[in-house]
């Protein structure tokens, strides 16, 4: 494994087969202005579009649709699908891009009913992309921090579940949630998105009724979920939130995040492992034997900041063919997998046009592109108990 050096021309760093990275934070960051980041951006893009044999985990363009909400939130509502009587679907929600929206006119015109979830624009970059709100009525509106989106809250038990993807392998982690809530005259509630769905999490948002019967998630379910939204998004690394309505259990991912923690999940570098050595393998024989022969097929995150040591972290490592500390020459020969969709360099893929959405505002606002999401799930207490994790194949 190579750390990339993103101040270094990446074409005296290689040649490289394979790219493993999380950019997320340097692509917010050049999209709110920070000079280096966008140069970095602009560096690490110019180098693999010129690069037509590499494979890059995952390519830009694909990663770009998660780190604004609005673009993210519209394909997830596409991505809804039912089997076996289990519905699975994204809650309504609407985009407001600035305070000279009618923020309740827009809301009903969404058919987003209080309580509602306020969630910013911006989806990674900064600790204000996890900076929320709950608002209970057309008083709190007021509390609004433009630009964001305003989902419907789904009452939930207080569970959420991680769906954790790496190629076609997802592991499910059970997590603590936001308790039941109604609309009603109380004061808005801001919060912290990370004290909220942690393993350790303690916080009064979080805290159960212990008469609730918790729910299990269909199996088959989130796995057709999961294959519909690696075909949508072209990514192999990826996390979902899941929530199961109370009373409905319909399924209902309300969020996206590209290459999580994976906390929790057993077995987590083993399936990155394989990923890349699945990817690897589209290689010619030749060269795929003299990779492999050669190469530590253990993958390291390595991280790299770049510039000023206060700067957001990223992660962004390489995989090289390497013959006694030496580069050697990279592949040009590449192949494809309906099972693992892929933007190749250079490519737009459809999902690169950005379907209707329900934005208002007056447009101007900097960041990029903005609906609904029933089931037959079932009560943990016709069931097994929900256990930590649930390994899959998507």
């Amino acid at each position: 494994m190579v750390l990339l050096d993103l101040d270094r021309p990446l074409k005296n760093q290689g040649p490289f087969d394979l790219v493993l990275h999380k950019l997320t934070d340097i692509m917010a960051a050049a999209t709110a202005g920070d000079e280096w980041s966008r140069q970095a951006e602009d560096r690490v893009e110019t180098y693999f579009k010129g690069q037509p044999g590499l494979t890059v985990l995952d390519p830009l363009d694909a990663v770009r649709t998660l780190t604004d909400r609005n673009v993210c939130y519209n394909l997830m509502r596409d991505c809804s699908c039912t089997h076996a009587g289990v519905e699975t679907s994204s809650p309504d929600f609407v985009t407001i891009l600035d305070d000279t929206v009618d923020k309740a006119a827009a809301l009903r015109e969404g058919s987003v009913d209080f309580p509602v979830v306020c969630k910013p624009l911006v989806a990674h970059g900064s600790d204000l992309a996890h900076k929320m709100c709950i608002i209970f009525n057309e008083d709190g509106l007021k509390d609004i921090q433009t630009p964001c989106v305003a989902q419907q809250f789904v009452n939930h038990n207080a569970l959420l579940f991680k769906v954790f993807v790496i190629g076609d392998t997802h592991h499910i982690v059970q997590r603590p949630s936001i308790k039941n809530l109604e609309a009603g005259e109380h004061k808005t509630i801001f919060f912290d998105s990370h004290d909220i769905s942690k393993a350790t999490s303690d916080n009064y948002l979080t805290q159960r009724d212990g008469k609730l019967s918790p729910y299990r998630p269909n199996e088959d379910a989130i796995s057709l979920l999961v294959k519909r939204l690696r075909k949508s998004l072209s990514l192999a690394l990826f996390g979902v939130d899941v929530i199961i309505e109370r009373g409905t259990f319909r399924h209902m991912f309300i969020d996206i995040n590209y290459f999580p923690g994976y906390d929790g999940m057993p077995g987590m570098f083993d399936a990155l492992t394989q990923l890349m050595q699945t990817e690897l393998s589209c290689l010619e024989p030749s060269r795929k034997k003299a990779l492999l022969d050669e190469t530590d097929s253990q993958p390291v995150l390595l991280s790299s900041t770049g510039g000023d040591s206060d700067r957001s972290e990223s992660h962004i490592a390489a995989a090289a063919p390497v013959q006694n500390g030496v580069l050697r020459e990279k592949s040009e020969t590449r192949c494809s997998s309906e099972s693992s969709p892929r933007l190749t360099n250079g490519e737009v893929s459809k999902n690169g046009v950005l379907p209707h959405s329900s934005v208002v505002g007056d447009g101007n606002s900097d960041a990029v592109t903005s609906k609904r999401g029933v089931s037959n799930g079932h009560p943990a207490s016709d069931l097994e108990p929900v256990q930590s994790g649930i390994k899959g194949k998507s």
